[in-house]
């Protein structure tokens, strides 16, 4: 998955709810992941996971996973569900 194409992309109230929650970046990011798969040995969401820099550049990368999961119909409501 190439979190990068969603950098430019337009924020929707989903992907702002997403951003604003208290879920941190991590956790975000393997919602992503899970998104992908949830296997966890499937080669797109590995690679997805290396290429994952929890660096200086974290605010965009976040706002990048937020635009991207809102894409995929992914809300707060739905991670809340999935972690009760």
């Amino acid at each position: 998955m190439d979190v990068h194409k969603y950098l430019d992309g337009r924020d929707t109230a989903n992907s702002q709810d997403l951003f604003a929650s208290g879920y941190t970046t991590r956790q975000l990011a393997y919602v992503l992941a899970d998104e992908i798969s949830i296997r966890s040995n499937n080669p797109e969401r590995v690679t997805f996971l290396e290429e994952y820099n929890f660096g200086p550049m974290l605010g965009w990368i976040r706002g990048s996973i937020c635009r991207a999961l809102d894409e995929k119909g992914v809300t707060v409501q739905t991670i809340n569900r999935r972690k009760s």
